[in-house]
């Protein structure tokens, strides 16, 4: 297959991509992108690339294995490649030089940049309803993510919502668990914060492995009706964010981080602290699941707790996209939708590793309900805060380090929450005022 040189469209997004990542491992992004396609087998092809590694990885080849079995005549090709930055920009630049697999994964939150792009091709939804797929079979949010001007441009695969991992020990000698063994009480900024205390007491450690400063934000944030709007261009005056919503999420976070109910600095050693009994409830993605499963805790898992006016909590999906393809086979792109609707309909395999599946029909399986704690904790999947929405912003990106870290400067008194929501916003209104690569 001839290489084709990108449109400028592709070309200026592409050195966005790279500009926005920093140094992304340039030799092997390069290098990535830049093998030949191999001679046609004479079988459909379907590439399909992700960045599922560690314990999600075998729980892949399981799917692939059925996958395979179920399609002899289909020239299947899975890559898994380094999460975050480096991969995002290797899929980029991948569209751009015309060499695309036929499906990958993508995170929903960098669907508008890759899709607004010009990197990606809309779905084909009769196609789709063909194969059993359906919008009403999906969380109207995200569905409403993955639509842009063109089309659909992506299918989520699962949400990863932030959830309460708790320590049954624990939490029943404090009072926190309803006759089912549920996590309940922690419904008040009070309550959240007095059973903390009280859990600390009892780990001897802290009350709560927080998790993250970023999704801990966006949970609060969103659970008080804090909203943010980015405009499409460049003009950062139409920039709308809940400022006041903003701050008061700080100063709540504050406390909870005060060293006792919280550790003062987030950081990877909130799994540590958990799986040694040194705190009571882990706030985590799905994914803790894997690593929690084999410890010897008594626990389980729900949603993250309403404490303030709305459910829900940060969330994102991984989700399946067509990436851009110069040149159409369209058996092979028929073959990439029904490789999408085989992986969404063997959720329940998928679900092991802890993520909602996304596709409701799978949720409403006796095989899924049976699964624990994954089925105890699926509501979680119908009240999503999702990242902000703009084409610097998603999963793994540099403006969300800068967030994490303006945050954080915050919770460890070196900036007051109105400051840290006043450079937040610098920050924000910089990016949208830079030249735009879509």
């Amino acid at each position: 297959m001839p290489l084709h040189i990108p449109d400028p469209g592709r070309r200026s997004f592409l050195r966005g991509v790279l500009a926005g990542g920093g140094a992304l491992l340039a030799g092997g992004a390069l290098s990535a992108c830049s093998q030949p396609i191999a001679a046609g087998s004479g079988r459909t092809l379907v590439r399909f690339w992700n960045l599922f590694e560690g314990g999600e990885f075998p729980i892949l080849e399981e799917m692939y294995a059925g996958y395979r079995k179920e399609n002899p005549d289909v020239d299947f090709r899975p890559v898994t490649l380094s999460w975050g930055q480096p991969y995002y920009t290797k899929l980029a630049m991948s569209s751009a030089g015309g060499r695309a697999p036929e499906t990958a994964i993508a995170h929903m939150s960098r669907v508008t940049a890759l899709g607004e792009g010009k990197m990606l091709a809309p779905f084909d939804l009769d196609v789709l309803a063909e194969l059993g797929l359906h919008q009403k079979d999906f969380n109207p949010d995200l569905w409403d993510r993955a639509s842009l001007t063109g089309g659909v441009y992506a299918i989520p695969l699962d949400t990863h919502p932030i959830l309460a991992f708790y320590n049954l020990d624990y939490c029943r000698e404090v009072g926190l668990l309803d006759g089912d063994n549920r996590l309940v009480g922690l419904d008040s900024k009070d309550r959240y914060l007095e059973a903390g205390r009280e859990l600390a007491k009892v780990s001897k450690g802290f009350g709560y492995s927080q998790g993250g400063v970023w999704r801990t934000f966006w949970t609060f944030f969103g659970q008080a009706g804090g909203t943010m709007t980015i405009p499409r261009d460049n003009d950062s005056s139409a920039l709308k964010m809940d400022a006041d919503v903003a701050v008061s999420t700080l100063e709540f976070m504050k406390q909870i981080h005060d060293g006792t109910i919280s550790p003062t600095v987030d950081g990877s050693d909130q799994y540590a602290t958990f799986v040694s009994k040194r705190s009571g409830v882990l706030f985590g993605g799905t994914w803790s699941l894997a690593t929690l499963r084999d410890t010897d805790i008594k626990l389980d898992a729900v949603p993250f707790p309403q404490v303030l006016e709305q459910p829900g909590a940060f969330a994102d999906s991984h989700s399946f996209v067509l990436p851009f393809q110069r040149d159409v086979n369209e058996d092979d792109r028929r073959a990439a939708h029904e490789f999408v609707a085989y992986m969404l309909k063997a959720g329940t395999i998928w679900a092991t590793a802890g993520h909602v599946p996304a596709y409701r029909p799978v949720r409403e399986t006796e095989e899924y309900r049976a699964m624990v704690p994954q089925s105890h904790y699926q509501a979680a999947a119908d009240h999503l805060f999702l990242a902000p929405d703009a084409w610097f912003a998603g999963s793994g990106s540099p403006y969300e380090d800068r967030g994490t870290q303006i945050f954080q400067a915050s919770l460890l008194n070196q900036l007051s929450p109105e400051q840290a929501v006043d450079q937040f916003l610098r920050e924000t209104r910089k990016q949208i005022e830079a030249p735009s690569p879509l």
